[in-house]
């Protein structure tokens, strides 16, 4: 007997009013000559019975469950209603947002009103030309003062790699790596260096840095506020990620611009950005005082290392020459890199910047309202030397061959710099036909190295005598 039959046979017996299941199913099979069901079957017409009666009959439950499904989706609606219309309220605040598919959060607001403020500030060339004619007629090498050292700049005594484009990283390894104060540098023998336009010597009375200071303009005396309100706005405006802000050199913002090549770079090309930081560094790369202290730390490597200037300049023009991509940050300004340490307490730990040209030099501009006599000092570890550093003056240093750093800022005081730099592999780029060194023949250790030393000997040759100076500036 199948399942069919036998709940037609239970049916029947219903209908019969039967109380003896037994004996309908035994009186049945005799009728029809079909054995008894099987205890299976039994058990699937018990399931089918409480399936019909589970269908018959509406469970309370449902009703109320459904009943909340539908309070909960209307909820979760309203929810969803209230955040748009606050979304909207933020972006409305914040003005257009381009292509964003989500209005800005608040922390995004922030860097989003503090670049259009840069960008509203972007000075004109008009201005821009007035200024830099009065800072170039009043920069000049009236003043200069040498301070003569023993230090060598044979290749034996400077740590530069065999090639000679840049220098060994970490080369004062028994430096700790922190913040001194000008007392404990003193108590080690430092020699204390108060500002008066020095220029410092090596053993041969060559030029390896200057205490530049500031043009003689009239209206100079404003870029010291005007670069710290610049370099306050920017670091509100500037999306840094964690590494550009605690780092080898310290504990403070960073942000860069300019023509880069090496870690792992295939060709030379500008520094890449996220679209609104882009747009903050070239707001910031229009500000005046910005162009001014740019366009005065090239005007000092000019006056002060002519033939290193002019060595930077062709190779920046052979670069963009070569690629229409590439952007120079400033006109005319033949470095390659400008940094802008965005603070608010900029102080560097000892490091040297090893990936810089190693013969070259840097242009620093320190930016702040610290005490220079008690603060802030520059250090230069090789030389030994203290070095009062004011606000809103510059240096020229070796950076990637010297250790520097600075000392301590009091409390409540702020530091920020602005620096100008070319690494060492855009020279090699150049040098190796606008191609990357492993597209090239391989060239015996021997050869690399006897190459390295003429290369070292040439770029010290670009530096400046004591005695040129002179010389130039009695002509003056």
């Amino acid at each position: 007997m199948n399942v069919r039959q036998a709940v037609e046979r239970e049916n029947a017996r219903r209908a019969s009013g039967a109380e003896d299941e037994d004996s309908v199913l035994q009186q049945d099979a005799h009728d029809k000559e079909l054995p008894p069901p099987s205890a299976h079957a039994l058990a699937s017409l018990a399931k089918l019975q409480n399936m019909a009666r589970s269908d018959a009959s509406t469970d309370p439950a449902d009703s109320t469950k459904d009943t909340r499904s539908k309070e909960k989706y209307h909820s979760a609606h309203r929810t969803k209603k209230r955040r748009l219309a606050k979304q909207r309220a933020v972006s409305e605040r914040a003005g257009p947002t381009g292509v964003a598919k989500r209005p800005p959060k608040q922390a995004a607001l922030k860097r989003i009103q503090a670049a259009e403020a840069l960008t509203a500030s972007m000075a004109s060339d008009a201005d821009v030309a007035v200024s830099l004619a009065a800072d170039g007629a009043t920069t000049s090498l009236v003043g200069a003062v040498p301070i003569p050292t023993d230090y060598s700049l044979a290749m034996a005594d400077v740590p530069v790699a065999k090639t000679a484009y840049v220098a060994k990283r970490d080369i004062a390894a028994d430096v700790d790596k922190r913040i001194y104060t000008k007392e404990e540098l003193l108590a080690q023998g430092f020699e204390y260096v108060a500002w008066n336009g020095l220029t410092i010597l090596d053993k041969n009375g060559r030029v390896i840095a200057v205490l530049v200071g500031q043009p003689r303009s009239e209206n100079w005396g404003s870029i010291n506020k005007d670069m710290q309100a610049i370099m306050e706005l920017a670091r509100e405006a500037y999306q840094a990620p964690a590494k550009q802000q605690d780092h080898r050199r310290g504990a403070f913002t960073v942000a860069t611009s300019g023509v880069s090549f090496g870690g792992g770079q295939t060709h030379v090309k500008n520094m890449s950005h996220s679209a609104h930081n882009q747009a903050v560094m070239d707001a910031l790369l229009k500000q005046l005082p910005v162009i001014r202290v740019a366009k005065f730390g090239s005007r000092a490597l000019q006056l002060f290392a002519p033939r290193l200037h002019a060595y930077y300049e062709e190779t920046m023009q052979e670069l963009c020459n070569n690629d229409d991509d590439l952007r120079r940050n400033f006109e005319d300004v033949p470095f390659a890199n400008a940094t802008f340490n965005l603070g608010p307490r900029c102080v560097c730990i000892p490091h040297n910047d090893h990936l810089n040209v190693a013969w070259g030099m840097c242009a620093i501009t320190a930016i702040g309202d610290y005490n220079p006599v008690v603060s802030a000092h520059l250090v230069l570890w090789q030389y030994r030397m203290v070095i009062e550093f004011p606000p809103a003056s510059t240096v020229l240093i070796m950076s990637a061959v010297i250790t520097h750093g600075n000392t301590a800022i009091g409390e409540g005081e702020h530091r920020y710099s602005f620096t100008q730099y070319s690494a060492g592999g855009l020279f090699r780029w150049v040098d190796s036909g606008h191609r990357t060194v492993s597209s090239l023949p391989r060239v015996p250790a021997g050869r690399v190295a006897e190459e390295g030393a003429e290369r070292w000997k040439r770029g010290v040759e670009m530096l400046s005598l004591w005695d040129e100076l002179k010389e130039q500036a009695a002509g003056c």
